[in-house]
């Protein structure tokens, strides 16, 4: 039933004005091997990795407010730091994290990103789906 309602309420939340995203299967967490803030950066061969841009006011509750979400773009790098983590679909393509030093990439399945999560560490991993799994190549 929790679940449910989670994937109600994340199918309804809109993104800008036109677009809507329905439920992203996926969530990646970022984090250094050792616990220490690092610089990391991403960048997108088809898959949608979500960043949260603002924030926005609800019209029915407007003293609330909700996260205004928008897709990493093709040409765009995402540039932060560890830890962080992202909702993100691989139906389309990969998404690659890259770092001067050695990061550690889990991507789990939602709610949470608790459901079969996969890991890797390295400079370099490509989060992609293989014959529908996730897969995770370092280098």
């Amino acid at each position: 039933m929790r679940i449910g309602a989670l994937v109600v309420m994340l199918a309804v939340l809109g993104v800008g004005t036109s677009r809507r995203y329905v439920a992203w299967p996926f969530r990646a967490r970022i984090t250094d091997l050792h616990g220490q803030p690092v610089a990391f950066r991403a960048v997108t061969h088809g898959g949608d990795l979500i960043l949260q841009v603002g924030q926005r006011s609800l019209l029915s509750r407007p003293l609330v407010s909700a996260p205004e979400l928008r897709s990493l773009a093709p040409a765009e790098t995402l540039r932060a730091m560890t830890p962080a983590e992202y909702p993100l679909s691989l139906a389309k393509g990969p998404v690659v994290f890259f770092s001067a030093e050695s990061i550690r990439v889990v991507v789990g399945g939602n709610p949470f990103g608790t459901v079969n999560p996969v890991a890797a560490q390295g400079r370099r991993l490509t989060v992609h789906l293989a014959n529908g799994w996730v897969a995770i190549d370092s280098r």
